[in-house]
């Protein structure tokens, strides 16, 4: 719907987050701290493009949903939660490699389900 305005505005709010996130944070903590204040700015951004996105919905009298946007929560948390995971399994080699086995593992399993969900 060419809300290009909209959009620049969050990206300008979320790259000003992210310096000041760094300002703060890497002189104390270092430069893994970068990693974890891009985090949080990007997660601000995508807040801010779904407030854009409702707020589109809602002058184009746009009604219901087009996103389920519970099911992109859902997918999100998910993902973080994978990634901090392997933050905290960065040394354990072994465990790291075990969990990549398992979920190839499982993916093969349900490869049918999966095929059938996609289609």
């Amino acid at each position: 719907y060419e809300q290009n305005k909209l959009i620049m505005i969050a990206s300008v709010i979320a790259s000003l987050i992210n310096v000041g996130l760094n300002w703060l944070f890497i002189p104390k903590f270092g430069y893994l701290a970068a990693g974890y204040t891009t985090l949080a700015s990007y997660i601000c951004l995508a807040f801010m493009h779904g407030i854009m996105y409702q707020y589109t919905l809602r002058i184009k009298g746009i009604k219901g949903e087009v996103y389920d946007l519970k099911k992109i929560i859902m997918l999100v948390l998910g993902m973080t939660g994978m990634g901090l995971g392997c933050v905290f399994l960065y040394k354990g080699f072994i465990a790291r490699y075990l969990i990549v086995i398992g979920i190839v593992v499982g993916v093969i399993a349900a490869r049918k389900k999966i095929k059938e969900k996609i289609l």
